[in-house]
Order: structure tokens, then C-alpha cells, then sequence
């Protein structure tokens, strides 16, 4: 028995490299007692009087007040204080500050003018300007979501792997500064800094006070659960930047684990349609106090598209949006509030332990043959080699690997299904003659999950080109070997390309599982097989185009992080944002002419499609996953289908010449940067030979 328990004790001190000093003691007792004695205010207060809680609270803040006051429990260092002041003086947040509150303008200033068009033939009513108010407060919050949703990964995930990269993290390790001080100044500097973002918002959200007004409890419902989701995707990058060596890693990794979570606890929802399975394990004569449903809610605690729905059926169903808001939002502030505690907590407990690891442990060697297979000889293209093979790749933790396993399957999950109701249903029951034609539905279910599944796994890759080519030159500073791949006598343009194809390559194991959803598509007529090559296409020009624009920023960012948030920020601008450019041209348009005729009408309606279908990656990706039906002829209505394809090539026509031009330019930037631009010889001057 006591072997045991040293040999736990022995593995805990090697993992968690804790501190056995008598200070370090009464620390860990005394947070244990804060704990057990909040627990218990928190589990036990609703038995109590008032004033019994408030003395049980009171005693919880003193004994955390005595502990700070001793200095046994320093939860934030000098770190805080540097981080804030490096991080508010550099121009690129301001700028994207700047930035969020024009976009919010303008989304104001384009409703405001849709509204205005709308009633210009009569005055708007104060009905009608609440309406407005209410319309604009929920464009607001969806804008808000998605901006902090996706530039957390980026502000956060570089805090402790950026240190790592510019090796200064072990002068912060040799300090007495404790893991804790480290990790949760880097958290909150990098939260103080996406607060600001969010407070941007706020005097534009005022103006609507003017018109109207939004339910108050809205307004806070809608910053809570925008603040929670920030809290937790900071804890799970921070947690990625302790446990990977490269910043760009560790964006990749929330990246992928934030998207696998909503893919997985959405495609759970599935099993609640089978209640033989949504009461498992209960039986006839046993009721479980756990079922698959209960577990199945709890993994949807924190995902927003489900609570989006509950929310919205409830209402419609009757149920007042005050009695189910509160209870949406505890459950989505438990979910996301663990998330961020054990993230960070985990963090804390890892720093030393990981990056000692990294540093002293000796890589282990992969056996002849496989290190044969993965490593081709170097052959004519050696810089090809050295971006493809001998590069790291990205090494993922056991965690993230059981995460990624479980993402793929539920990606399948759904097929299962759907043979299973069309098996259930025509072959087994024999009831097709009721249900018309059985192949027909399931075509149309099947190319349904391939235009959903298929999509999401498509820009996935192709958010792991855009990181990827966005630390292709800054990796090789920060390995302080750009000089020397200067100095080889390769050319510009060989360098260049190699970093290039290697990030699209880099994705290729990503491959098979699409190429997986594909096939199922196929086999089951879901995919039509012209529709294979066409989306072929498609990603390989959008992942050369991104791969282009993070060269370019790589190329010229002084960091990686740096790099990284510029390239994020054009991708999305790029994919997206030109649907803001053209719904604030539309009112103006509309203003300017005479009147909106049947010419403008026209003109409208293929200026969207061709911003749909052929400026918009992700609809054109979902577009070129056609079964054939599409494109059926039906003489009371118009072929769109064709209309749609024409634009889907027109628009990966004008990508593929963007990026010609862009690599360019980028060819020629970094021979300057380089100083590898050719020495022309000086012109004589005549009459002196």
C-alpha cells in the first residue's frame, strides 16, 4: 500500500512539478478551506436566513482577504502590469477596434436606410421604430458573437507559446514567480484587451435608446453569454499555448476543438429522435436517474446553436422568453464557466512540467521503416523536402486525439441514420408505395449531410492553410535560421513556392476525411461525379489564394502572433465582408435611381447570387456538392441551377487571377525584403567612357 501511494506521489511531482516548502503548504490548505467553505455557502445558503448567509459570505471574503493580506495566495504577479501596458500600446488593436466600431456603423447606418426605403411613403410609427431597435440589437449581438469568437483563439492562443518561440519564457520560469502568476496574468491581459473590444459597441447600442429601446434583461442575456463564451475559449487557448511549442499550433488547436464541440454536441442531438436510445439505460420496470438524454442536454449546455433553438421553440410553444432565458443561461454559464476554471487550472499545474519536458526530454526516434516511408529522399527539390518532411508538424496531445477521433465519428454519425430510417422504412416495413420514391429520398438526405458535413470539414482545412502559410517566414526568424536559408544558393522564387505548397500540403491527412464524405456521397448518389472534380477545384484554388495571403503577412509581420491575426482577419474580410460593402451600397443605389424598376430589380438579384455563389467560399463550396437535381428542367419555373454554377466559375476564375496577382507581389516584395532584387549595372555617362 505505501508503495503505491509513493509511487502516485512520485508521478504527481514529476507531472505537476509542485513546490514541497512549508509556505507553499499553508497555501494549499488555505485555498482548501476557502473552497470547502464556499461549497458549503453555496449548497447549504438556500436553507439558511439572510442574515446567516451574509455572515457565511462575509466569512468566505475574510478568509480570502487574510490569505492576500499574508501573501500566501498571489493569484496575479508583475507579469500582469508589463502585459497590459505592452499589449495597450500597440497600434493593431487599436486599429481593430477602429475597425469593429466602423462595421457597426455601417450595419446601423445600411438597416437604418432598408427601414427608411421601406416607409418612405408613410411615417414610421413608434411601433414600427422599436421594431427597428429590436431588428438591429439582434444583428448586433450575432455580429458581436462571431467577431470574439473568432479573434479570441487569436489574441489569447500565442500568450505562453509566443514566449516559448522568442525563448524568453525560461528567464520568467527562473524568477520565483509561481505558474500561476504567469499563466493568469497572460489570461487576464489578453481578456482586459478583448474587453475593450466589446465596450466598443456599447455607445452604438445606446443610440438605440432613442427609438425605442431593447429589453434591458435582453442586453445583459446577450453580453453575459458573448462574455462566457470569451472566458471559456480563453481557458481552452491558454491551455493549448501551455501545452504546444508553436503559437500557431496552439490558434489551429482551439480552433478545431471550439468547431469539433458544436459539431459533436449538435449531431448528439440525433439520438433524442430513437427513444429506445434517449432513455438508455432505463427499462420497462427500472427508471436510470442518468439517461442518454440527461447526458445529451448537459454536452448542449454550452453549445449556442441548441440553446437557440430550445429558446426559439419554447416561445413559439408558448413558454414566456423570461421563465426560459434564465434557466438557458445558468445552464450555459455552468458549461462554459467549467471550461474556463479547468482549462486554466490545468494550465497553471502544467507550465513547469510541460516546458521541462520539451526542453531536456529526448525526442523519440520513429523505427527505420516508418521514418523511410515518411521521409522520401531528398531528390531534386530540397527546399520541397525540408518545408514537406523535415519541418515539425503539429503533435497533438493524447487528449486532443481521443477529441479528434470522436469529432470524425460523429461527422458519420448522421449516414447511420439516415441508412437506417431508409432501410427501417422500405426494405424491412416494404412502405415505399406510401412514401414515394425511396432512392430519391435518400439522395436528397444524403446530399444534404454532404453539403453540411462537407463544408465545415472543407474550411477547417482550409483555416489550417491560412495559419500555416502565415508562419512559414516567421517561424524561420524566430528559429533565427532565415539567414541562413538566405545564403544557400536557392532562388527566391524556389523558396517561396516550396513554404507555399508545403502549406497546402499540410492539411493533406485532412484529406481522406473529406475524401471519406465524398466517397459516401458518391456510393449513394448523394454526390453527382462531376460535382468531385468542380469542388477539387474549388478548395485547391481558395487554399492557394489563402496560402498566398499568409505568405504575405508572414512575410511581412514582425511575429508570428502578428502574422497569424492578420491573415485570420483578411480571410474572413475577404470571404464575408463584402457583403457589408455591397448591403450599405444597395439604399444608396435604390436613392439614386428613379425608382426601383423591373431593369434594377434584375440587376440586383444576379449581383447577390454572384455575391453568394461565386465571391463566398463556403456557399460555393455547399453549392458544388450538387446531386444533379439541380439542374432538372421544369417548365413553371426557371433553371437557377445553371445560374448558380455560372457564377460558382466565374468567382473561383476571378480568385485563382487574384491570387496570380498577388504571388506577384509577393514575389516581388520578398526579393526587396531580402535584398535579392537584381544589381543593374550603372550607366556610363556620356563622354566618359
Amino acid at each position: 500500500m505505501s508503495s503505491t501511494v509513493n509511487s502516485w506521489a512520485g508521478w504527481l511531482r514529476r507531472n505537476l512539478r509542485w513546490s514541497d516548502s512549508r509556505e507553499s503548504w499553508f497555501e494549499r490548505l488555505g485555498v482548501a478551506l476557502v473552497l470547502i467553505t464556499a461549497a458549503f455557502a453555496f449548497f447549504v445558503g438556500g436553507r439558511l436566513a439572510l442574515s446567516q448567509r451574509v455572515l457565511l459570505w462575509g466569512l468566505v471574503l475574510m478568509m480570502l482577504a487574510v490569505l492576500l493580506r499574508r501573501g500566501w495566495l498571489k493569484l496575479f504577479g508583475p507579469v500582469l502590469f508589463y502585459d497590459l501596458m505592452r499589449v495597450a500600446r500597440r497600434s493593431r488593436y487599436f486599429l481593430i477596434r477602429s475597425l469593429y466600431g466602423f462595421v457597426l456603423l455601417a450595419v446601423l447606418s445600411w438597416l437604418w436606410f432598408i427601414w427608411y426605403m421601406e416607409g418612405r411613403y408613410h411615417t414610421l410609427s413608434p411601433s414600427d421604430m422599436a421594431a427597428f431597435a429590436g431588428s438591429f440589437f439582434y444583428t448586433f449581438m450575432t455580429i458581436q458573437f462571431l467577431v470574439v469568437t473568432l479573434l479570441t483563439p487569436a489574441y489569447t492562443a500565442g500568450a505562453i507559446s509566443d514566449e516559448k518561440e522568442r525563448r524568453t519564457l525560461e528567464f520568467l520560469l527562473a524568477t520565483d514567480l509561481r505558474n500561476r502568476e504567469i499563466v493568469l496574468s497572460k489570461l487576464l491581459s489578453r481578456l482586459a484587451n478583448l474587453t475593450l473590444l466589446l465596450l466598443v459597441g456599447l455607445p452604438i447600442l445606446g443610440f438605440l435608446q432613442f427609438l425605442g429601446g431593447v429589453d434591458p434583461g435582453l442586453v445583459l442575456a446577450g453580453f453575459a453569454v458573448t462574455g462566457l463564451t470569451v472566458l471559456s475559449l480563453a481557458g481552452l487557448s491558454i491551455f493549448f499555448s501551455v501545452l504546444v511549442r508553436k503559437s500557431r499550433d496552439a490558434i489551429v488547436l482551439t480552433y478545431l476543438t471550439a468547431a469539433g464541440y458544436v459539431i459533436l454536441a449538435s449531431s448528439s442531438l440525433l439520438l433524442l429522435h430513437l427513444p429506445s436510445v434517449a432513455s438508455f439505460p432505463s427499462t420497462a420496470g427500472w427508471s436510470s436517474p442518468v439517461t442518454v438524454q440527461d447526458l445529451v442536454e448537459w454536452l448542449n449546455a454550452g453549445n449556442i446553436i441548441a440553446q437557440l433553438i430550445n429558446l426559439s421553440g419554447g416561445v413559439a410553444g408558448g413558454t414566456p422568453l423570461d421563465e426560459s432565458l434564465p434557466k438557458a443561461l445558468r445552464g450555459y454559464a455552468l458549461f462554459h464557466g467549467g471550461v474556463a476554471l479547468i482549462c486554466a487550472v490545468w494550465a497553471v499545474l502544467r507550465l513547469r512540467a510541460v516546458f521541462l519536458s520539451e526542453t531536456y526530454d529526448k525526442p523519440q526516434r520513429a523505427a527505420r521503416g516508418v521514418r523511410r516511408w515518411l521521409r522520401p529522399p531528398v531528390g531534386d527539390h530540397p527546399m520541397l523536402w525540408k518545408e514537406i518532411f523535415a519541418e515539425p508538424r503539429m503533435r497533438f496531445h493524447w487528449v486532443v486525439r481521443i477529441f479528434l477521433a470522436l469529432l470524425i465519428v460523429a461527422s458519420f454519425v448522421p449516414v447511420g441514420f439516415i441508412l437506417a430510417e431508409f432501410m427501417d422504412r422500405y426494405l424491412f416495413a416494404g412502405s415505399w408505395r406510401g412514401w414515394g420514391d425511396p432512392w430519391r429520398e435518400l439522395r436528397e438526405a444524403m446530399n444534404v449531410w454532404v453539403r453540411l458535413v462537407g463544408t465545415v470539414v472543407a474550411c477547417l482545412l482550409l483555416l489550417g492553410v491560412a495559419v500555416r502559410a502565415s508562419s512559414s517566414i516567421g517561424v524561420e526568424r524566430d528559429r533565427q535560421t532565415f539567414d541562413s536559408l538566405l545564403t544557400s544558393p536557392l532562388d527566391s522564387t524556389t523558396i517561396l513556392f516550396a513554404k507555399w505548397l508545403a502549406s497546402i500540403l499540410s492539411v493533406r491527412w485532412g484529406w481522406l476525411w473529406l475524401g471519406a464524405i465524398c466517397a459516401l456521397g458518391l456510393i449513394t448518389t448523394g454526390l453527382h461525379p462531376l460535382a468531385v472534380p468542380l469542388l477539387l477545384a474549388a478548395w485547391l484554388i481558395y487554399a492557394a489564394f489563402l496560402a498566398t495571403i499568409g505568405v504575405w503577412f508572414s512575410m511581412v509581420s514582425r511575429t508570428t502572433l502578428r502574422a497569424t491575426l492578420w491573415t485570420l482577419l483578411t480571410t474572413v474580410g475577404v470571404a464575408i465582408g463584402h457583403w457589408l460593402i455591397w448591403a450599405c451600397c444597395i439604399p444608396l443605389l435604390i436613392i439614386g435611381s428613379s425608382g426601383p424598376g423591373p431593369a434594377f430589380g434584375d440587376f440586383l438579384e444576379w449581383v447577390s447570387k454572384f455575391e453568394a455563389f461565386g465571391l463566398t467560399p463556403p456557399v460555393t463550396l455547399g453549392f458544388l456538392a450538387f446531386s444533379g437535381e439541380e439542374f432538372e428542367y421544369h417548365s413553371w419555373r426557371r433553371n437557377e441551377g445553371l445560374e448558380f454554377l455560372a457564377c460558382a466559375i466565374i468567382g473561383l476564375l476571378l480568385y485563382a487571377g487574384v491570387t496570380a496577382f498577388l504571388w506577384g507581389g509577393v514575389s516581388i516584395r520578398f526579393r526587396q525584403l531580402t535584398g535579392r532584387t537584381p544589381i543593374r549595372p550603372r550607366r556610363s555617362r556620356s563622354g566618359l567612357g
